[in-house]
């Protein structure tokens, strides 16, 4: 059957063989350590499973919600968002509730874009978001950043790629896949400045509640002079530790929701009515449910601050947010064959740097959102082993 060309353009997702390998390696019995999954393993909050729990005797549970979600858990959303990143949105006409952040970004990109427009991505860049962009049928523009500068966005590095004019760019921030908080008041001017071009700005929240040391993070959409061109996105999927729910928004100015309510309801009609239930449970939690998850994942990172200098060939500027170290490798060329090395012979899951882009290639991404400190500790001993054996990579 034909396949269009858009489609069959995408670069498939290698991280599947990754996925395979390690299922046969624990199918034969090896103990494998994942550092690969960017998920946190820790529970969702009772506070959202008891709501869903209650849920499954709630007759508006088994129909559609309206499009753009329950208007109850846009306005506690709305709230949240006023209380934490200062954006203060209209639950009615400025929040879409979503199957998930990638399905807001798509959304954001079918109703933004006309086939053709330029769009910038930091590189290295979420592997979703390329494919997204060019699916949309837009042109992804790399902006590589330094990674001596910890992959911090610099106005000089930006300047070059706004002529000709993009249509939009994509900040992701705290970012995966290099684990960079950007600079706040850096940020700030960036976003005065695209918004007073017309360049539409994308930003991607995800990992928000994870950041560390002196570390802040900044909403743009938060300055009421730049928020009619900014577009945020955001999922319970880390924060909440909601993967399977499937369950995120996107926040917008109420013209530019009004027409996503198209795409939305031409994709999924509406995210899982369960999961918005449990989506607006996990909101009503006390605040300090997430500060104490952060603490968790910030004693992780401190083990990995004390063990990776120690690894031969291994270095690491340490990054203040997400759950991730992008580690840079001396000598390789070869990042996914180097991950399938690694898999295969010390039976710990790496994810190579060459899927975020030819910018991350000589690099690996290390999550340490998946395991406990046991486990993170054993992982950085096979490293040290594996690493310590030969500095000669693909």
């Amino acid at each position: 059957m034909h396949v269009s060309d858009r489609t069959r353009q995408l670069t498939p997702a290698l991280i599947d063989e990754i996925k395979l390998r390690t299922t046969a390696l624990r199918r034969a019995g090896a103990h494998v350590i994942n550092l690969g999954q960017a998920i946190p393993n820790l529970p969702p909050l009772t506070q959202a499973i008891d709501a869903a729990r209650r849920a499954l005797d709630e007759d508006e549970t088994h129909i559609y919600s309206p499009d753009a979600g329950l208007p109850a858990l846009r306005r506690q959303l709305g709230e949240t968002l006023r209380a934490q990143n200062g954006i203060h949105a209209d639950p009615n006409s400025e929040i879409l509730i979503t199957a998930g952040a990638n399905q807001a970004f798509l959304t954001a990109l079918l109703t933004l874009l006309d086939p053709g427009d330029r769009v910038l991505l930091p590189a290295p860049y979420f592997f979703n978001h390329h494919m997204a962009v060019c699916l949309a049928g837009a042109i992804p523009v790399e902006i590589p950043l330094d990674p001596s500068d910890g992959f911090q966005l610099r106005r000089r590095e930006l300047l070059p790629y706004l002529n000709p004019l993009p249509r939009a760019i994509v900040l992701v921030t705290p970012n995966n896949p290099t684990g960079a908080v950007y600079d706040p008041q850096e940020l700030n001017d960036l976003c005065q400045e695209l918004a007073g071009r017309g360049i539409a700005i994308i930003t991607d929240e995800t990992y928000q509640h994870f950041v560390y040391e002196e570390a802040r993070h900044f909403s743009p959409a938060s300055r009421p002079e730049i928020r009619d061109q900014v577009i945020t996105i955001s999922s319970f999927s880390k924060s909440y530790s909601m993967t399977g729910w499937r369950v995120g928004f996107l926040v917008a100015p109420a013209d530019f929701v009004q027409e996503a309510l198209k795409v939305q309801d031409t994709m999924v009609i509406c995210a899982s009515v369960i999961a918005q239930k449990a989506a607006l449970g996990a909101l009503q939690a006390p605040s300090t449910a997430l500060a104490q998850r952060r603490d968790v994942l910030a004693q992780r990172r401190q083990l990995l601050l004390e063990r990776l200098p120690r690894i031969p060939g291994l270095s690491w500027q340490p990054a203040r947010g997400g759950f991730f170290a992008f580690v840079q490798v001396a000598g390789c060329r070869d990042s996914f064959q180097l991950a399938l090395d690694l898999l295969q012979q010390a039976h710990v899951v790496t994810i190579p740097g060459s899927l975020f882009g030819p910018y991350g290639e000589g690099c690996l991404r290390l999550s340490y959102g998946a395991v406990d400190l046991s486990e993170l500790a054993q992982a950085c001993t096979r490293l040290e082993r594996f690493f310590g054996t030969s500095l000669t990579f693909h």
